[in-house]
């Protein structure tokens, strides 16, 4: 997961060169990250039915090895839009292998150790949310970046192996072949909460950087803090969450924690608004903290559902995460042009808001 996870964020640091030696410009550059996630976002429930069908060993690695070759092209390509098809490719195939495991995970979990298991697999990319970024840069000075692409590649072949070996067969058993389809209203429904949370975290996360450098009172050691602060939070949270859900039950667990998140994005606001320096360091991390047992929450009350349809569920979660990633982007910087960074946490309230009304919602949902 830390791998598939680092394909993504390790490009941020790599653009300035990949824009200078393909002859292209930063804004176009950028669709390197969009044309991955878009594709992720568009195959991932189609591929979950097959995961479902076929079972997850050979989801995940096939996932792999597409993956491998995918990266590989990346460190060939000789042009822009051999780059971009190359990380369309690559998208595709982490649809292959993210809900794949998450359902695998699932399956193989024992009774009341689900949701801890799940936040096991999620902690993977959520370590390499927050240091994928600095070890690409870091990379970048010590070594040509298609080779970054080249390691990627090899470390995805050489986890396919052991991958193959853990993974059990699927048996031959009638919940085996998915007997009648997943009503898109009762997908939709599910993942719902996802595309809101997404929307409120991510959406705030993306802008978080900016919104710090402009900011003349926070020095670049602070804002490394903040993000390290953030990382350790989401990480932690994820755990906190995974413990919970087994003890207390995932749809407490996932409104608890939309709670937490919409309090504190207020006082994060309010801090923003009056305070700086060790209170934001503090607020992004209890932000972080609250924020993220809702992940692991979701995914064990959606793995809990039916087995003929498990990996769909997951698979359409994942989706509605990047979807919502999307919806916050355009949401939070129409709202940074309107009212300026310190703005932000309010309407991360509002959209936490309507993930927990979702959220209640969904539960039928999930069950069915």
């Amino acid at each position: 997961m830390y791998v598939v996870g680092a394909d993504l964020f390790v490009i941020s640091p790599l653009l300035p060169l990949i824009t200078t030696e393909l002859h292209t410009s930063t804004s176009r550059a950028g669709w390197l990250v969009s044309s991955f996630s878009i594709a992720y976002a568009l195959t991932s429930p189609f591929i979950g039915k097959l995961s479902d069908k076929h079972g997850r060993r050979v989801s995940i690695c096939c996932g792999l090895v597409v993956f491998a070759v995918a990266n590989l092209a990346t460190a060939c390509a000789t042009n822009f839009a051999m780059s971009v098809s190359s990380r369309i490719l690559a998208g595709i195939a982490v649809s292959a292998i993210t809900p794949s495991i998450y359902a695998a995970m699932g399956d193989q979990a024992p009774e009341g150790r689900r949701a801890h298991w799940l936040s096991i697999a999620v902690s993977g990319l959520l370590t390499a949310l927050w240091t994928s970024a600095p070890l690409g840069a870091l990379l970048a000075h010590a070594m040509p970046w298609r080779l970054v692409f080249v390691l990627l590649s090899a470390s995805a072949l050489l986890l396919a192996w052991p991958n193959l070996i853990l993974w059990p067969a699927p048996l031959p058993h009638p919940l085996a072949t998915p007997t009648r389809r997943l009503p898109l209203r009762v997908a939709l429904s599910a993942v719902s909460p996802m595309i809101a949370w997404g929307a409120a975290l991510y959406g705030f996360y993306t802008y978080l950087g900016v919104g710090l450098d402009e900011n003349p009172d926070i020095s670049a050691s602070l804002t490394s803090l903040c993000f390290v602060g953030w990382g350790v939070g989401a990480i932690l949270g994820n755990h906190v969450g995974g413990w919970a859900a087994d003890r207390i039950g995932p749809n407490r667990t996932a409104t608890w924690s939309l709670i937490g998140m919409m309090l504190c994005m207020g006082a994060l606001g309010f801090g923003l608004h009056h305070d700086q320096g060790a209170w934001l360091v503090i607020g992004l991390f209890g932000l972080a903290v609250l924020s993220y047992p809702f992940q692991p929450a979701q995914q064990s009350r959606l793995a809990h559902s039916t087995a003929l349809h498990k990996s769909s569920l997951l698979a359409w979660n994942s989706s509605a995460l990047y979807a919502g990633m999307t919806i916050g982007s355009v949401v939070y910087g129409y709202a940074i042009k309107q009212w300026l960074f310190p703005a932000l946490p309010y309407v991360g309230m509002v959209i936490a808001g309507i993930a927990i009304l979702l959220s209640l919602l969904s539960q039928h949902a999930c069950k069915s």
